[in-house]
C-alpha cells in the first residue's frame, strides 16, 4: 500500500504469477527494455520472493538494468601486489553482436525465473495453509467425537440409573 503512495505504477500484468509462461516474461522484458532504451528509467530493479522451501520465502530486490558489464571485462585482478592480467580474447561474432543476442536472453530468463520463484512460493504457502487447515479439521473432528462419546456415555449412564431405580422401586 505504501508503494502506491510513493511511486506511479505504469503497467500492471494481471495473473502472470499464477501460471507463468515464458511468453509472459518476454512481454514484461520487452516493455522494460523499450522504456529503458527510451530513457524513461535510469535503472530497473526486480523485486520477488525467492523460494527457499514450502515454509520460507525470502524477499529479494535485484538490479537488472543496466547490466553490470564488468563481468565481461578482459582484465583479471590478481591477488597480492601483482599487476592485473589482461586477457585478449577474440570473439566471433563481435562482442557487440554477442551482447545484443545474449542480453535479451538473459533478461527473459531472469524475469521468467523470478515469475517461477514467486509462483513456487505462492504454491508452497498454499500447500502449508491447506496442510494446517487439514490438521485443524482433524483436531476438530477428534474433539467433537470425544464430546459426542461423552454425551452418549452420560445418556447411557442416566438410562441405566433410571432402569436400576425403577427396578428398586418395584421390589
Amino acid at each position: 500500500m505504501s508503494f502506491r503512495r510513493t511511486a506511479k505504477i505504469n503497467k500492471y500484468y494481471e495473473n502472470i504469477t499464477i501460471k507463468p509462461t515464458f511468453d509472459d516474461a518476454q512481454k514484461v522484458v520487452q516493455d522494460l527494455t523499450e522504456d529503458f532504451v527510451k530513457g524513461n528509467y535510469e535503472e530497473i530493479y526486480i523485486a520477488y520472493n525467492r523460494f527457499d522451501g514450502p515454509l520460507t520465502q525470502t524477499p529479494v530486490i535485484e538490479k537488472i538494468l543496466p547490466i553490470d558489464v564488468s563481468v565481461f571485462s578482459n582484465v583479471v585482478k590478481t591477488s597480492g601486489a601483482g599487476s592485473p592480467i589482461l586477457h585478449n580474447y577474440e570473439y566471433e561474432p563481435e562482442e557487440k553482436e554477442i551482447l545484443n543476442f545474449m542480453v535479451p536472453k538473459f533478461l527473459n530468463f531472469k524475469v521468467f525465473f523470478t515469475l517461477l520463484e514467486n509462483s513456487a512460493g505462492e504454491h508452497g504457502a498454499r500447500m502449508s495453509a491447506m496442510d494446517k487447515a487439514s490438521q485443524n479439521t482433524g483436531d476438530l473432528i477428534d474433539r467433537y467425537i470425544l464430546l459426542r462419546n461423552r454425551a452418549r456415555q452420560a445418556a447411557i449412564t442416566t438410562e441405566l440409573i433410571e432402569i436400576i431405580s425403577g427396578a428398586e422401586a418395584l421390589k
